[in-house]
């Protein structure tokens, strides 16, 4: 980490999982307490060329969201995916032909790594920017925002599109999580959340409500810390769940202060990783009310 806590601004935040498939459907199961009973993530069609596992689908349907809601310059936009296992439905799936002795399909091979998707989403959005695919054991949320911080040092670039994907894993995954010493824990529906990321907007972090509309819907602060500061806002608050998405807990809850900061008023929330150690287990958002910020979730 940095010695002064890194600040960047969200412009647009997708997400799917067992709450259901738009920011707003997170949203509404915070108002109602939780999820309800059976509660699983909806089934998207094919990214085209990709087969068999749902991790594609995730992560190019909350990268579109983003994208659509906020275009901005694709050689100047970077793309960054974390996960703990991956796409481990598509290696799974080659693996089990390779035992069989079945003919290997090359494509397997070619989708089971994050890249080619990234590379997809790259093509029909026009973006040259870097692309970044990264392994991580837990501590999701603050992994992506720190690689976003390192990117955007990078004058040529001024956006970052971060993504978590985790998918249910099957009895070989579980095990693997097993050996996985400090690994975030598996999670029990398929997830997949994206925060669009830019360097702080020039407006002061005091600006008014009545400030231009250049002013941030949110500004977040990666911060190491044990605990929130004394009388702000924490989330997620006792009794209230999303489901156990494993190690987009993280960016789920990031999600949510988003969806709900006009709510939490001009201040700082404090977002609770349950994935991460305790002494950097929290992050910081901060609401900037501006004259383009809408009620309504994206």
């Amino acid at each position: 980490m940095t010695a002064a806590p890194a600040t960047m601004d969200i412009r647009a935040v997708a997400a799917v999982g067992p709450w259901g498939g738009e920011l707003a459907d997170l949203a509404a199961a915070i108002e109602r307490g939780g999820l309800p009973s059976g509660a699983s993530t909806p089934v998207l069609p094919l990214v085209p060329g990709f087969v068999e596992s749902p991790f594609n689908s995730l992560l190019y349907d909350v990268a579109k969201r983003c994208l659509t809601a906020a275009p901005g310059d694709g050689a100047r936009t970077a793309l960054v995916v974390a996960s703990v296992m991956g796409d481990t439905g598509t290696t799974d799936l080659a693996s089990q032909r390779l035992v069989a002795g079945q003919t290997q399909n090359p494509l397997l091979f070619m989708q089971a790594t994050p890249n080619a998707v990234l590379g997809y989403l790259s093509r029909e959005f026009q973006l040259t920017g870097p692309l970044t695919a990264i392994g991580v054991r837990a501590r999701l949320a603050g992994e992506l925002l720190d690689l976003a911080e390192v990117l955007l040092d990078d004058p040529e670039l001024d956006r970052v599109l971060a993504i978590g994907v985790e998918l249910v894993p099957n009895h070989r995954a579980r095990a693997c999580y097993e050996l996985l010493a400090g690994a975030a824990p598996p999670p029990d529906a398929d997830a997949a959340v994206a925060l669009l990321l830019t360097r702080p907007a020039t407006a002061p972090a005091d600006a008014p409500t009545d400030a231009p509309a250049t002013t941030p819907a949110a500004r977040i602060s990666v911060r190491g810390a044990s605990a929130p500061a004394t009388g702000h806002h924490a989330l997620p608050a006792d009794g209230v769940g999303i489901g156990a998405v494993g190690s987009v807990a993280g960016l789920s809850w990031l999600a949510v202060a988003y969806a709900h900061r006009s709510r939490l008023g001009p201040g700082t929330t404090f977002v609770h990783d349950l994935t991460a150690p305790p002494d950097r287990a929290w992050l910081s958002v901060r609401y900037h009310p501006s004259a383009d910020d809408r009620e309504s979730p994206r």
